[in-house]
This record gives C-alpha cells, sequence and structure tokens, in this order.
C-alpha cells in the first residue's frame, strides 16, 4: 500500500513540476489562475476513513483525468500549442497507474471489511462528490483497463450536458441582457 502510494504521490510531484514550469514559460505562476479546491476538500471529508479516500481520490478525481485529459490535449493542439497538449498527454497516461493502484486497494480494502465495492463505491459519491453525483462525460474504455467497472459509476451519474449547446445559450442569454 504505502509504496504504491509513494509512487503516486512521486508521479504527482513531478505533474506539478511540469505543470509550473509551462505556467512559467507562458508567463504565469501558481495562483495566478482560479482553480477549483476539489482535492483539499476531498482530502478533508475522507479523512478518518480509507476506503472513502480511496474512492475520492484516485477513483473519482484522478479518474476524471482518464475522461477530461484526451479532450484537453485535442484543445490544446487545436490552439497550436503542442507542448502543453503533450504534457497534458503524459499527465494522463500517467493517470492510468493511479486509478488502477486506487481500484486494487479499494477492492483489498471492501474484501477485508466484507463491504461490497459497487455499493460502498456508490456510497461514498453520493456522501463526499459535490452534488452526490459525478459528472460526465466519461471515457468509459479508460476507465476499464484500469479496472474501474462502469456499473459501480454509471448510476451515480449526473445526466450529460452538451457543451456546445450551454455555451450557445449562454452568448444568448448575454447578448440579449446587453441589448
Amino acid at each position: 500500500f504505502y509504496a504504491d502510494f509513494l509512487r503516486v504521490a512521486d508521479d504527482e510531484s513531478r505533474h506539478l513540476g511540469w505543470c509550473l514550469q509551462r505556467l512559467g514559460e507562458l508567463g504565469y505562476g501558481y495562483g495566478d489562475m482560479v482553480a477549483h479546491n476539489l482535492l483539499w476538500e476531498g482530502a478533508q471529508s475522507t479523512a478518518g476513513d480509507v476506503s472513502a479516500r480511496l474512492v475520492v481520490v484516485p477513483c473519482v478525481q484522478e479518474a476524471r483525468g482518464l475522461d477530461a485529459g484526451p479532450r484537453l490535449v485535442e484543445r490544446l493542439l487545436g490552439l497550436g500549442d503542442k507542448l502543453t497538449a503533450a504534457i497534458v498527454e503524459r499527465i494522463a497516461e500517467e493517470e492510468m497507474a493511479h486509478v488502477a493502484v486506487g481500484v486494487t486497494w479499494f477492492e483489498q480494502v471492501c474484501g477485508a471489511l466484507k463491504h461490497d465495492p459497487k455499493t460502498t463505491f456508490q456510497g461514498y459519491v453520493e456522501t463526499h462528490c459535490p452534488g452526490g453525483v459525478l459528472k460526465g462525460p466519461f471515457n468509459h474504455d479508460a476507465r476499464l483497463a484500469v479496472g474501474l467497472p462502469r456499473d459501480w459509476y454509471e448510476s451515480v451519474s449526473a445526466p450529460v450536458q452538451p457543451r456546445k449547446v450551454a455555451k450557445k445559450r449562454a452568448r444568448r442569454g448575454s447578448a440579449s441582457r446587453e441589448q
């Protein structure tokens, strides 16, 4: 357990270094841009429960990197930023191992406690995740490849809103307010 998560921590420190270096190259520093606080909130809400922590951090938050990473890479490439895209792509690849470690240890803990992993996972999502649901879209193939079964997270997932439609509505709303 400790060796697995020391490797994850080493990877994460390297990821932060890459991001800080790239931000610096682009003229920004840590804290210059607004960011969410979900990792800290998840750490606080699961502080007393290792199985909850295994769900929230690797199986939810890091698994989000499996979903969003490839889309972000495509957006960055579309903007012509090949270097940042390569960094995000490498980070997303390494997140695969992090999620796999989380799933493996979560299943071990559930086995030791004689808890059903699926229902336990869903209960922790409902208790510790914003709104009690996960937001898609999901990269089901990547999640399955690391051992995260679709039936664990599908029933605790919010319906996916198409992004382009939401952006068009937002623009129309602001245009009508300006008139």
